[in-house]
């Protein structure tokens, strides 16, 4: 089992960066089995899905609250056992913004014995572009930049997965 970390404070892109990966699942033929979401004023916000495709599961989750957590939890032992390749995509909060929404999120997987954990660190790019409105910034980072930033991780993930982000790149131009 792997472990990428979507780490970044409140509104940093957590959610879309998810929705991005999501998208690219879907046009790589992975189905979806289960899916819970949050809906806010009429639209999704936050979800937990898991998708799978021949030997691969791909667990989503974008909620890193709370309330999150909860759901997350609850998905993820109702649908043990998982496939030979399992990869976990969690939102999380930084541990030293706030330790017990970090702490619950892992508390999830830990269990597990055989794991190795990828981070991508959406304080750390949005630190890198300090003064610029949250908007320009997703559209910069993510969209400009999520793409790269999901293949790097599929090549470093022991678990080989083919994806297909066709359907990002072209929302991008």
């Amino acid at each position: 089992m792997e472990i990428v970390l979507i780490q970044g404070s409140e509104n940093t892109g957590k959610t879309t960066l998810c929705k991005m990966i999501e998208d690219c699942l879907i046009d790589s033929g992975f189905r979806e089995e289960v899916r819970e979401s949050r809906p806010t004023c009429g639209y999704e916000q936050d979800f937990t899905a898991i998708y799978r495709k021949d030997k691969c599961t791909v667990i989503i989750n974008s909620e890193s609250e709370k309330g999150g957590f909860d759901r997350f939890s609850e998905i993820y032992e109702n649908n043990l056992p998982y496939d030979e390749c399992t990869i976990i995509i969690t939102a999380i909060r930084p541990k030293a913004i706030n330790p017990n929404l970090h702490n619950w999120i892992r508390r999830v997987y830990e269990k597990q014995s055989i794991r190795k954990e990828h981070l991508i660190d959406l304080d750390m790019e949005w630190s890198k572009n300090i003064g610029i409105d949250f908007c320009i910034f997703v559209k910069k980072t993510l969209k400009d930049n999520g793409y790269i930033i999901l293949r790097e991780i599929m090549s470093e993930l022991r678990c080989k997965i083919e994806i297909n982000c066709k359907s990002i790149i072209e929302k991008v131009k």
